[in-house]
C-alpha cells in the first residue's frame, strides 16, 4: 500500500488484487474502494479537474493490462499528492 505519512487523503493498492484501489479519508481510516466519482469530486474541490481531465493516458500497443493499470495508478498517486499538498498548506 502506498500512504503518505503528511497528508490526509491515502490511496493504496492490495498487492494481491492489483485491479482494484482503495482510498481513506485518513491514515487510519476504513479503506473504501476507489472510484472515478470518488477522486473527480475531490479534484473538483480542490480546483485541480480540468488538469486531471487534460493529463490523458496513452494506451500503448506494448501495453499489457497490468502496465496499463499501473499508469492509471501512477495519475492516482500524483493526483492525491497535489490534493494533500493543497489541504496541507
Amino acid at each position: 500500500m502506498y500512504k503518505r505519512e503528511d497528508g490526509s487523503l491515502c490511496f493504496g493498492r492490495n498487492s494481491l488484487d492489483k485491479f482494484f484501489d482503495y482510498h481513506s479519508e485518513t491514515l487510519t481510516g476504513e479503506l473504501v474502494l476507489m472510484s472515478d466519482k470518488y477522486i473527480e469530486t475531490k479534484l473538483k474541490e480542490n480546483d485541480f479537474l480540468d488538469q486531471y481531465k487534460n493529463d490523458k493516458l496513452t494506451r500503448e500497443a506494448k501495453d499489457n493490462i497490468d502496465e496499463y493499470r499501473t499508469k492509471v495508478f501512477h495519475k492516482y498517486i500524483k493526483y492525491f499528492n497535489l490534493l494533500n499538498e493543497k489541504m496541507k498548506g
